[in-house]
């Protein structure tokens, strides 16, 4: 049976609305009462997050002016890297004052170092408290008037494609550098 009202509406339209927003406020009570009770009864959540720090020390053995060897530790916290270095070469006077660019005295490289571009990259990842193989197979004679100075880089070894992004070389499936 339907009831017309005075504007010519049906009373069972009125009656489907005041069903319809019964049903929203039942819902936003709901929700709002679930989220005031995680939110009252939910211990806060601490991030124990510790980055770690890709750090190195270079480690030269020098006797007048012969380069021994040239290795680099890993001092890093808690994380094996993968390590680069470029030697840079300076004419020096007298008086030990840099008056220009030098040439890199040729050297032959050591085991498990590889020469890419400007870079001689070591071509596994090195393990916290370990070192490289020497970068000289052989000793590196200097001029009386030539420095050499070592300047190392490193990355860590984890994700690989992070050294491929950083430095542009390629990881393999092996986990070394290659050219």
């Amino acid at each position: 049976m339907y009831f017309i009202s005075k504007n010519g509406s049906h009373a069972p339209k009125a009656k489907s609305t005041a069903l319809i927003i019964a049903i929203v406020l039942i819902l936003v009570m709901a929700v709002g009462g679930t989220v005031a009770y995680i939110v009252t009864h939910t211990e806060p959540v601490i991030n124990k997050f510790t980055p770690t720090e890709a750090k190195i020390t270079v480690v030269e053995d020098i006797t007048d002016n012969v380069k021994n060897s040239i290795t680099v530790e890993n001092d890093s916290t808690g994380v094996p890297v993968y390590i680069r270095v470029a030697l840079v070469a300076n004419a020096i006077d007298g008086n030990g004052t840099v008056t220009g660019n030098a040439e890199v005295p040729a050297f032959a490289l050591g085991t498990g170092w590889v020469q890419i571009g400007e870079y001689y990259y070591y071509t596994s990842a090195v393990e916290v408290g370990a070192s490289t193989g020497n970068l000289l197979s052989d000793k590196m004679t200097l001029d009386a008037n030539t420095q050499v100075i070592v300047v190392a880089d490193a990355i860590q070894a984890t994700p690989k494609d992070a050294v491929n992004e950083a430095w542009g070389v390629t990881v393999d499936g092996n986990g070394r550098i290659s050219k």
